[in-house]
């Protein structure tokens, strides 16, 4: 099951923080803007998910 995906961009400027948009998909997924503070940390901030899924 996907509950949903990131995509970083081409040229995107690191280390500084930036963001993208957030989560939208099926079983009430949600987020507001995704934070990407560096190469391996991401800040999905008020992630929401119903537990539904099959």
């Amino acid at each position: 099951v996907n509950f949903g995906d990131v995509r970083i961009p081409r040229g995107f400027d690191y280390p500084k923080p930036q963001k993208l948009a957030g989560l939208s998909g099926v079983h009430g997924v949600n987020s507001e803007p995704i934070v990407v503070v560096d190469a391996q940390t991401l800040l999905i901030p008020n992630f929401s998910y119903d537990g539904e899924a099959p």
